[in-house]
């Protein structure tokens, strides 16, 4: 990884700032209900497509930073599950009702999105470096 070892505390930073930014967006989603208000929200929430792009985006670069933390793809993925594990069980909590398999599946779009994210990470950092400074 060649741009990790720069300053890895950085990383640190924003993976803790993007999990933040994750479970308060729940929090704040599912406690105020912006939806019943927005019909954008509301036809974006409908949406299981956006559903699926939103948790990928949100996981991808959660994990990519993880990486570049830890730099152990199996932790980076592991911590970023964990981070949509809590994820799923404050939705459930806001929901009243138990985990069901709506969050299983958000769980497994999330892992795969780790995944591919940190794969795409150990693919660009085996690239050769084509536009160096001369």
């Amino acid at each position: 990884m060649r741009h990790a070892r720069t300053l890895p505390w950085k990383w640190g930073l924003f993976a803790a700032a993007w999990s933040l930014c994750i479970l308060a967006g729940v929090a704040w989603l599912k406690g105020t209900v912006p939806e019943r208000t927005s019909p954008l929200l509301a036809t974006l929430s409908a949406s299981e497509p956006f559903h699926v792009l939103a948790h990928s985006v949100l996981y991808g670069t959660l994990a990519a930073s993880f990486l570049r933390l830890l730099r152990r793809p199996t932790i980076a993925v592991l911590s970023t599950v964990l981070v949509g594990a809590v994820q799923e069980k404050l939705q459930v909590i806001f929901a009243g009702r138990g985990m069901g398999e709506p969050e299983l599946f958000d769980l497994a779009v999330d892992c795969a999105a780790a995944m591919i994210a940190v794969l795409a990470c150990a693919w660009m950092d085996r690239r050769p470096v084509t536009d160096q400074a001369r």
